[in-house]
């Protein structure tokens, strides 16, 4: 039988729907404990998300200790060191908020830091987004940024038009790849720029690669990390097309399915 707990060197986590309760929390103490083993067997830890660096790092006061992948791998920061940004062309951004605006979906535009919200956009969507988005500034107009633009988070809790996805490819061409996660919910990011490249670069950085991997994911912005590890672990709660991608599946994230897994792997 393998011996994953020599074998796996980085374990990496979706936040939303996996690592944390529906209500934000998760088990403090316990994953302490299996963190503290983790470290003594010498496993990275590596926060995956789609939320801003600002949000994810929040549920870990000893933040600069650990690595992070935000924005959909738009942002990496290792223990509290940014490596990387990605960028959407400016010509892109415009073409996109041009849509945007034209068809009155509300959306934020998120940039090393900071996210902005249009001052068009409902204060509701604004109170909405602040959970995701802890660094938030109203703008007059997206257009007025003078930031590094990597990623727009559209939200209707009404639903998107029907169609979206191609009137950005008319508007955008390639310059933004979009991924739903349902509910009403959209990211439009830079080509090539997912969870999974921003895991290789910090996988590079130490010498590890998909083959030493553990990745645990719930929704399609977790697709290229499940597909690419080798211990990758579907949430109970996860759409069905990545638990048949996934390697294993585990309890959903109300459960404590990754700390479950870990203390399978590891205690």
């Amino acid at each position: 039988m393998e011996d994953l707990q020599s074998t796996i060197r980085l374990v990496a986590v979706d936040m939303d729907g996996t690592f944390l309760h529906h209500d934000d929390t998760y088990d403090r103490a316990r994953f302490a404990r299996l963190r503290t083993q983790m470290d003594a067997a010498g496993v990275r830890f590596v926060v995956a998300s789609g939320n801003q660096y600002e949000q994810i790092s929040s549920f870990f006061p000893y933040r600069d200790e650990l690595s992070f992948v935000g924005d959909n791998g738009a942002y990496v920061v290792e223990q509290g060191t940014p490596l990387f940004a990605a960028q959407i062309e400016p010509a892109v951004v415009h073409a996109v908020v041009d849509l945007l605006d034209a068809h009155g979906v509300p959306y934020l535009a998120s940039a090393p830091g900071r996210a902005y919200v249009p001052d068009a956009a409902p204060q509701h969507f604004y109170d909405t987004i602040a959970r995701y988005y802890h660094s938030l500034q109203r703008i007059g107009s997206v257009h007025d940024v003078a930031d590094r633009i990597f990623k727009f988070a559209l939200h209707d809790e009404r639903g998107l038009p029907d169609g979206l996805d191609a009137l950005i490819a008319d508007a955008a061409g390639a310059g933004v790849v979009p991924v739903t996660s349902g509910h009403g919910s959209m990211d439009l990011g830079a080509p090539g720029v997912h969870k999974a490249s921003g895991l290789e670069i910090l996988m590079d950085r130490w010498g590890i690669d998909w083959s030493q991997t553990a990745t645990f994911g719930d929704s399609f912005n977790d697709l290229q990390m499940l597909k690419r590890a080798r211990f990758s672990v579907a949430m109970a709660n996860a759409a069905e097309e990545l638990k048949q991608i996934a390697r294993f599946t585990t309890d959903s994230n109300d459960a404590d399915g990754v700390l479950n897994q870990l203390e399978q792997w590891f205690a």
